[in-house]
């Protein structure tokens, strides 16, 4: 159920009044309530840090007293300065308590700690006494079981370098047949090649006999076109003029125009044109076609022969294909194994190289020389192949897992070093190791311990502001109120009024002196009034 205005403030105003020791009875709330402003005021800004406690007040008046108050306020921007009530004086007290008992807490765990430790390292050289003498006979053991292993491993890297030697000795006999296969089948093929070429210079040849045929019907037929037109236009004139002649003798001639005249040399001319291309149309459909076909059907077994003659060449250059493709794909094998082997041998050099004692390199060496097939091949395998990049790695991880021991990998993975084996007994090691493990901790410590302390410096910096800006907006809403004081967040602006206030008020100070001389100045009007109607 909400509560009205005055009942609120009446509330408020007796939470005060218990809180801050004030003696005020119900009645007395209640008749000061009558006021309305005063329950507007009660409702707007009466709250729980408003009121200054009985100490507060004694210690406020105090300053004021001493003239502090105002030294103070210039040495500080209020407006900065975070304000600080009883709550949080009483957290910051809880919060030391807690912080008291919890270092209590921890010295008692340390001191737990430094006992267990204390045991610890007891228990633990009375262990490593124990261990000690137990990695000597180990190591022993370790130390026969190695020679074993080293005499076992020389047996077998001599087996290998005799392998070596007769893989060297096949790729090279391997090569050498190589060469000699590949130059027979080009021999042959080149031969097979010249064969052909010769067979295709008889087909590009034409028939001599043929063409000379062709060209012989050729010229006798335009022999006959030439005469038959020649014959045509002479039958042709003789026709014109025997009609002349009979038309003379027989006395019934007219006189002819001369376009008449013109007309018919015009007839004739066009038909003297085309007694040319009929005559030839003429002599080509009877004698030239049938003469072409006659020779072509002679001709046909010389194309039929042609035809065999190019299926022939196109099957030989198929084969010779499939074949130089067969011979490439077994030349790439060849190739492949021979690398292949390369790299097996550049590896098993460099294991018999890592492995073998030196008195077994030189029988070795003394005995080579005596085997005619293990003679060390001069070809060479080229450093960027692949072949011999693996070779490279695998060397690398054999003669590593031979020559450094688990613990000094890890040593050297963990960038620490730890004195000879051979100078320092295991104390002197394990020593090592521990004050290592020391400064180490200590530097892990010292990490966290500034990472925490530059986490909590920036998340204070940020509460501070936070809190800095909470009061200022605070302020500044309390600043609007019409019942408090007025205040600019700006402090460079509340200057400002405050001058203009002071020249406001030298303003009214000369304007009211003006206003008493002005009255106490002598007026003729006022005096003649007053004589008028006094007498």
């Amino acid at each position: 159920m909400d509560l009205s205005p005055k009942h609120r403030a009446e509330a408020l105003l007796l939470k005060a009044a218990r809180a801050y020791g004030i003696p005020a009875s119900k009645e007395d709330v209640q008749h000061a309530l009558s006021d309305a402003s005063f329950v507007d005021w009660a409702n707007l800004h009466l709250a729980s840090d408003h009121l200054l406690t009985g100490d507060e007040l004694a210690l406020y008046t105090a300053l004021d007293k001493s003239g502090q108050v105002d030294r103070l306020a210039d040495l500080h921007d209020l407006g900065e300065v975070q304000a600080v009530n009883e709550d949080d004086i009483r957290a910051a007290i809880e919060e030391l308590n807690r912080s008291t008992a919890t270092i209590s807490k921890q010295t008692e765990t340390l001191k737990q700690q430094r006992d267990a430790l204390a045991r610890l390292v007891k228990k633990r050289d009375e262990a490593e006494s124990q261990r000690r003498d137990l990695e000597e006979a180990r190591l022993n053991k370790t130390k026969h079981a190695l020679k074993k292993l080293v005499f076992e491993v020389d047996g077998e890297a001599q087996s290998l370098e005799y392998r070596v030697a007769d893989l060297e000795q096949i790729a090279k006999d391997s090569r050498s047949n190589l060469k000699k296969t590949v130059d027979t089948v080009f021999q042959s093929d080149d031969k097979l090649l010249s064969s052909l070429q010769k067979l295709g210079w008889e087909l590009d040849q034409q028939d001599p006999e043929e063409e000379k045929t062709i060209e012989k019907l050729r010229e006798t037929c335009m022999r006959l076109i030439k005469t038959t037109v020649e014959t045509l236009r002479t039958r042709l004139d003789r026709i014109y003029l025997e009609a002349i002649l009979a038309a003379e003798r027989s006395g019934d001639v007219k006189a002819a125009t001369q376009e008449d005249v013109k007309a018919l040399e015009e007839e004739l001319e066009s038909l003297y044109s085309e007694i040319l291309p009929v005559a030839q149309m003429s002599a080509e459909q009877q004698h030239l076609e049938p003469a072409l076909k006659s020779t072509n059907a002679q001709s046909g077994q010389s194309i039929h022969r042609s035809a065999v003659a190019v299926s022939y060449v196109n099957e030989c250059l198929d084969y010779l294909v499939e074949r130089i493709t067969l011979l490439t794909d077994r030349v790439e094998t060849l190739k492949s194994h021979n690398a292949a082997a390369s790299s097996i041998i550049a590896t098993a050099k460099a294991e018999v190289s890592a492995s073998l004692s030196p008195e077994k390199k030189k029988s070795i060496r003394a005995a080579m020389p005596a085997s005619p097939i293990r003679n060390p091949s001069p070809i060479r395998m080229r450093a960027n192949t692949d072949g011999a990049r693996r070779g490279n790695n695998n060397r690398r991880r054999s003669s590593g897992i031979l020559d450094e021991p688990a613990i000094e990998a890890l040593l050297r993975d963990l960038a620490l070093s730890l004195p000879d084996a051979e100078e320092a007994s295991i104390q002197d090691q394990v020593s090592a190791l521990n004050k290592a493990f020391t400064e180490r901790s200590g530097k892990t410590t010292d990490v966290v311990r500034n990472a925490q302390d530059s986490f909590e410096t920036s998340v204070t910096s940020r509460l501070d502001d936070a809190r800095l800006a909470i009061q200022l907006l605070r302020d500044s809403v309390l600043a609007e109120s019409p019942f408090g004081e007025i205040k600019m967040v700006d402090p460079e602006f509340e200057g400002s009024i405050d001058v203009l206030s002071q020249e406001v008020d030298k303003v009214k100070e000369k304007l009211d002196g003006v206003v008493a001389k002005k009255a106490l100045a002598k007026s003729v009007k006022k005096d003649e009034f007053v004589q008028r109607w006094a007498s």
